[in-house]
């Protein structure tokens, strides 16, 4: 099966209840396949799992591989950053 297009879909949020599609063959979703492919179905929800801790943990302000809280950095505005004033005629000239 080309993975290229497979569709996980997570529904009802509490339950953790999922779908599996192949939108080659069925673009409507219309035909659940996760009972025909049962292990291509638990590695793509362990995937989401992991890439949904992932983003839990980055909103919470960790990095998961250093395990270390960090700060968000100061606001920056480019167009106060001398830095960008080789660019800012170009810039103006963009529609």
């Amino acid at each position: 099966m080309d993975l290229h297009c497979v569709l996980l879909i997570k529904y009802r949020e509490r339950l953790n209840k999922f779908e599996l599609y192949n939108l080659r063959t069925d673009p409507g979703e219309t035909q659940n396949i996760s009972t025909e492919n049962p292990r291509l179905f638990t590695m793509m929800k362990e995937e989401f799992f992991s890439w949904n801790q992932s983003v839990d943990s980055s909103f919470a302000g960790f990095r998961l591989q250093r395990k270390k809280s960090f700060k968000n950095p100061e606001s920056h505005y480019w167009n106060i950053d001398n830095r960008y004033e080789p660019f800012f005629k170009e810039w103006i000239k963009r529609p």
